[in-house]
């Protein structure tokens, strides 16, 4: 049973979600006679500035520049390190909210979480969940497929697909990697090639890249950026995302699955694998959708799947190297990590009574070949039921027949695109939990939302601020519910999974709002649910 719990709420949205997370806990201790003791520790933003506060501009102005590791601890200090193994050390876990500011140096609140994940071995579980009392909110229900007008994908020739690649020996634990580079020259013809055919159809341009974590696509963003200063007012950005024309990849297959309308009169700027991503996706959207069946059985039933995912290896582990000529990163995959990311997906898919495994691969790139035939062996030698699927195979099940798709174990890099993109099934960001677990049993839990700059601190109501803000505690508030399941105290889930549905049946917040629900807050939502527990 947890009895310590450390919260870190981070950035943005984080500092609004994490305090309803504690309002469900301590409705859940008075229930079950438990006490919680909370610790608090700064990571992101807060921890950032706190650590520049003594620096000169032109010193600050260096900070980009900077090794990863020395920039790494900016936003995340070795006192907050210190807190996590001991809540490590006491029975406890990490209720966390989010980190990310966009004033922050690229990629600074990106390496905090990487290096978080890896010093404790985690492994990602994320609950693919469609309530049948939201089924109306996921993109599923569509009825007719939707056109997108004008949308072109462009890639750099320099990919995974092409990529030195080879084995790593070892006798015990073998694995392979494939190399993902960009030559700047190469990438600076491109890049220049596509904003020409801009100006000259008259098209919008839009940079969808992984440059919040990967060196390789930093320097795709940074070539983008460089253009977009050349070219100026010749021409025009895709300024749904950001101002700047830029938009992180899995946010960009979310949107297209959800709101493909946005890519319209477009030409997307991506790596090949990435670009392929968003094809996939686009090719369902505008020829495919649920069937019937699927759609009926949703609203009836739901939906219960879990996206398991590795965190410490892949891309964004794997050697990296950033220069005058060029950046690259690299896919590196063995033997133990595969192994082990199956058992903690066989673990959790057992607990919704789904014991079938789909290991997600991309085929042509050898790095994924080694992760196909070794997931193979895996489960041949285990007799576990399971297969392996490309993942152009798991977006078109995601977005027309969840029902088909078992447990699904993925990469760290095709995980994190895959998760967000049944987000978009899901109805809301806000919505879903997510756990990273080692096999210690030791836990961070957050919400997938991020940390939302763009809605974080708003008001749900301007003329009554005193109200609060309106983003959504839900996932927050189910990671609580995670952290308990998953340490023991089943009864005080269930309790909070039981409020969080009784409480949507009257009342909802903005981003999942219809007009027959009662319209809440983030501390309405809150202390609705932990108001519910205690009654129940």
């Amino acid at each position: 049973m947890v009895n310590h719990v450390l919260l870190i709420p981070g950035d943005g949205t984080g500092k609004e979600t994490v305090p309803e997370g504690v309002k469900t806990l301590d409705a859940v201790a008075g229930r079950l006679g438990l006490e919680f003791k909370y610790d608090t520790a700064i990571m992101g933003g807060d921890a950032y500035d706190r650590a520049v506060a003594g620096l000169s501009e032109p010193e600050r102005k260096e900070i980009p520049t900077w090794d990863d590791e020395p920039k790494r601890s900016l936003g995340l200090p070795q006192e907050t390190i210190d807190k996590m193994y001991r809540a490590r050390d006491n029975n406890g876990a990490i209720l966390f909210g989010a980190v990310g500011r966009p004033d922050l140096p690229k990629r600074l609140a990106e390496l905090g979480l990487l290096h978080m994940r890896h010093l404790f071995d985690a492994v990602n579980n994320r609950p693919f969940i469609i309530d049948p009392i939201l089924a109306s909110q996921s993109s599923l229900l569509r009825e007719s497929p939707i056109s997108i007008d004008g949308m072109a994908i462009r890639s750099p020739s320099e990919s995974l697909y092409s990529g030195e690649s080879g084995p790593i020996p070892d006798d015990t634990n073998p694995g392979w990697y494939t190399r993902k580079p960009f030559t700047r020259s190469k990438l600076e013809q491109f890049v220049k090639e596509v904003f020409l055919e801009a100006e000259e159809t008259g098209k919008q341009l839009l940079c969808a890249s992984k440059c919040n974590v990967l060196t390789s696509e930093e320097l795709l963003s940074n070539v983008f950026a460089k253009y977009v200063q050349e070219f100026g007012n010749r021409v025009k950005l895709n300024t749904c995302f950001s101002s700047t024309g830029e938009v992180i990849i899995d946010a960009a297959g979310m949107h297209l699955a959800k709101t493909p309308q946005k890519f319209n009169n477009t030409i997307v700027i991506a790596d090949a694998m990435f670009g392929d991503y968003l094809k996939w996706i686009a090719d369902v959207v505008t020829s495919e959708v649920a069937s019937k069946e699927v759609r009926q059985r949703l609203k009836e039933e739901g939906l219960s799947r879990i996206i398991t995912r590795d965190l410490c290896g892949g891309l964004y582990f794997g050697e990296k190297g950033l220069s005058e000529d060029g950046a690259f990163n690299t896919m590196a995959y063995d033997r133990k990590t595969i192994r082990n990311l199956i058992e903690v997906a066989r673990r959790y898919g057992n607990r919704i009574g789904v014991d079938s495994i789909d290991t997600v691969v991309i085929p042509k790139i050898p790095a994924f070949d080694f992760v196909r035939t070794e997931s193979e062996k895996y489960l041949a030698e285990r007799g576990y039921d399971g297969k392996c699927m490309t993942g152009q195979e798991v977006v078109r099940a995601i977005l027309t027949d969840p029902f088909s798709l078992r447990t699904a174990a993925s990469t760290n890099m095709i995980g994190d695109l895959i998760t967000d993109l049944a987000a978009a099934g899901m109805g809301s960001l806000g919505l879903p939990p997510s756990s990273e677990t080692n096999s210690d049993g030791f836990g961070n839990y957050q919400p997938i939302s991020g940390s939302a700059p763009d809605i974080a601190g708003k008001p749900l109501d301007s003329q009554n601020p005193g109200r609060g803000t309106l983003c959504n505690p839900i996932g927050q508030i189910r990671s609580a519910a995670m952290m308990l399941e998953d340490r023991g105290t089943q009864d005080g889930a269930r309790m909070i999974y039981n409020a969080v549905n009784q409480v949507l049946r009257v009342a909802r917040t903005k981003d999942i709002w219809e007009p027959k629900y009662q319209l809440v807050s983030t501390q309405e939502m809150g202390s609705l649910i932990a108001d519910r527990i205690r009654v129940v």
